[in-house]
């Protein structure tokens, strides 16, 4: 009896040891999974808010719509541009196909300016002028198509798996461009320009295996089955998942900039390869599955969304519930700044990673809060310092510069550009009447500025996945009638009749993915305050070289490289293609290789194209060292 008693508590403890084993690998995995999510890596800046409140009240809603529509046609008419190439028959000779090597050098050409874009963009600006600009580009095409016509004349013509081979003589020559026209004293010297050139080169190597990954998914998905097709298709979300976490790791210094690196690096990839895969799909279940994935990704992110703590918003009637999040998260933060017993942690940062367009009034603000110390980065000498970006801007508006602790620079001589707002505010200083009710803790504006960032990763995601169906069915209508669709795998045999089924297929998925893009409108604009399309354009708009650098690389890449060199492996008698659509530059000359040996064939030079860019990274480092 004493024994049976004396169990009792040994179980209970037992008991309790597995829940508690249980409770913290749920947690362990809950944190996982929640770092995992870009939209939680980071939250916007003091700055940001402020940049973006500037431009919602400075910009009409006809401007707003208007960049979110026209932002990607330029990429899109380059793309077209090249192809009105024409080109001529295989069999005749990697000389007589001179056009060939043109529509390469262009096409790299773009890629190769499209990378400088994005460089610029996030490293000190002058380091790399116009003329650097089209140095690194024609010294990075050039090169390249040299190497390829030189694999030709060895090896054979068209060369096999072009696409890989492409692409790992165009990241070593694009970084030894970049790296002499910069200048390696600049590197050795300069451990800022370091680091910056360090760390975009670790994202454009991840970029290139991204522009690798989805082709084979692609050439892998058109030669199976329609179940095999269906099966095969959870592997896309796989692929876009880890590729996204290399890129959000390799940006984790850009802050609130890893968002739009993220999406126009791999969304905007994944989306085109959709539509790719939906054109070639024979069952109608894989794409309700691509549907289904996608629509689960939107519910939880607006689940995570919607779940923030809304402690900064108002619930006074005298205050107007519009814009509340724009204009009443400055005045939370003003007042929780100004209380002296307020506790801050210095977790929220005062400054963007890059200088951001401002009002005069938004800069005096800012002066006055990196007086405070209560911020994570109170001045501006860790990041990049502009000067010249601002003058391009529109008329009144110019980056944040960084406040001394012990002196404000004072901007009485910039008064005559002073942007007056449509939306007035009551004073100079924010009015603190929105939040009266309460006192607001660092946590609490935190929490927002986090909401903020996720609203703007969502929208962008949202944003590829209905314009590139969209733009991609425009691409090949216009492909059908030039003389170059003979040369598509794609489009080699298509009649008029199928041509209109693919695009009808394809716009029907555009239009429901731009039906979940209007809900997801509306659901943030009751949770916000003010249409979410103003923070669409402020994104599009204020970081338009980076973004049309993202966008002219990865269609110059996915289209104008999209199988047109492929076909003329399948145009020869000795040639077999594997599969059919190997996308870009995938010459298959490779008669009788079986599909499992071009497969492991690919990967391996998937894993050179990485090897060669991280060694070049380091070897820079180690020189600078």
């Amino acid at each position: 009896m004493a024994n049976r008693v004396m169990n009792e508590p040994t179980g209970a403890a037992q008991d309790l040891k597995r829940v508690s084993i249980l409770s913290q690998v749920r947690r362990k995995v809950a944190a996982t999974w929640h770092q995992s999510q870009i939209g939680h890596r980071s939250e916007y800046s003091v700055e940001r808010l402020l940049a973006f409140q500037d431009y919602h009240e400075r910009t009409s809603v006809s401007r707003a719509i208007a960049v979110c529509a026209l932002s990607p046609i330029p990429a899109l008419l380059a793309a077209l541009a090249i192809d009105c190439i024409p080109l001529k028959a295989p069999s005749d000779g990697w000389q007589a196909n001179y056009a060939v090597w043109i529509r390469l050098f262009l096409a790299m050409g773009t890629e190769a300016f499209g990378v400088v874009c994005q460089m610029r963009a996030v490293i000190d600006p002058g380091t790399i002028s116009n003329i650097c600009s089209a140095v690194i580009s024609i010294g990075t095409a050039a090169c390249s198509v040299l190497s390829f016509v030189l694999l030709a004349v060895l090896w054979r013509f068209p060369v096999p798996f072009g696409y890989v081979l492409a692409i790992n003589p165009f990241v070593i020559f694009f970084s030894l461009f970049t790296v002499l026209v910069v200048g390696p004293r600049v590197l050795i010297q300069c451990p800022t320009s370091r680091k910056q050139f360090k760390a975009q080169f670790i994202i454009i190597v991840n970029q290139g295996i991204v522009a690798i990954c989805y082709p084979i998914f692609s050439a892998i998905f058109n030669g199976l089955s329609g179940i095999q097709q269906t099966a095969f298709i959870f592997v896309m979300p796989i692929i876009k998942f880890f590729t996204k976490q290399n890129i959000a790791n390799a940006a984790k210094n850009y802050h609130e900039y890893v968002a739009p690196v993220v999406v126009f690096s791999v969304d905007l990839f994944n989306v085109y390869y959709v539509a790719i895969c939906m054109q070639s799909s024979k069952s109608i279940a894989t794409t309700l599955i691509i549907m289904a994935t996608d629509g689960f990704h939107v519910i939880l992110a607006l689940r995570d969304i919607f779940h923030r703590n809304n402690s900064v918003h108002t619930s006074e009637s005298s205050i107007d519930n519009t814009q509340y999040y724009l204009r009443d998260l400055p005045r939370v933060l003003q007042k929780a700044c100004q209380d002296e017993t307020a506790k801050f942690n210095h977790r929220i940062r005062l400054y963007a990673p890059f200088p951001l367009p401002l009002s005069i009034r938004s800069r005096d603000f800012m002066n006055e809060f990196s007086k405070t110390s209560k911020f994570a980065n109170d001045t501006a000498t860790t990041r990049r310092c502009s000067t010249k970006t601002a003058m391009k801007r529109n008329s009144g508006i110019e980056p944040a510069r960084s406040a001394s602790k012990k002196s404000a620079p004072t901007f009485s001589s910039l008064k005559e550009h002073e942007i007056v707002p449509t939306t007035l505010w009551q004073s100079k200083k924010f009015s603190l009447e929105a939040s009266r009710s309460g006192n607001i803790s660092e946590k609490d504006v935190l929490e927002s500025l986090q909401t903020l960032f996720h609203s703007e990763y969502v929208l962008l995601a949202e944003y590829i996945e209905f314009m590139v169906p969209i733009l991609y069915s425009l691409y090949l209508s216009v492909l059908f009638h030039l003389p170059i669709a003979a040369y598509y795998p794609h489009s080699a045999s298509m009649t008029i009749e199928k041509l209109q089924d693919t695009v009808t297929n394809i716009l029907i998925y555009a239009v429901i993915e731009f039906a979940s893009f209007g809900a997801l409108l509306v659901l943030l604009k009751r949770k916000f305050g003010f249409s979410p399309l103003y923070q669409l354009a402020f994104v599009l708009e204020t970081q338009a070289s980076a973004l049309q650098g993202h966008l002219f690389t990865s269609t110059a890449s996915s289209s104008t490289f999209h199988g047109a060199f492929g076909a003329f492996a399948d145009a020869r008698d000795d040639c077999v293609a594997w599969p059919h659509e190997l996308h870009d530059l995938a010459f298959l000359r490779t008669a009788q290789m079986p599909a499992e040996d071009a497969a492991a064939s690919l990967f391996d030079l998937d894993a050179v194209v990485a090897a060669n860019g991280l060694a070049l990274v380091s070897s820079v480092e180690q020189v600078a060292h």
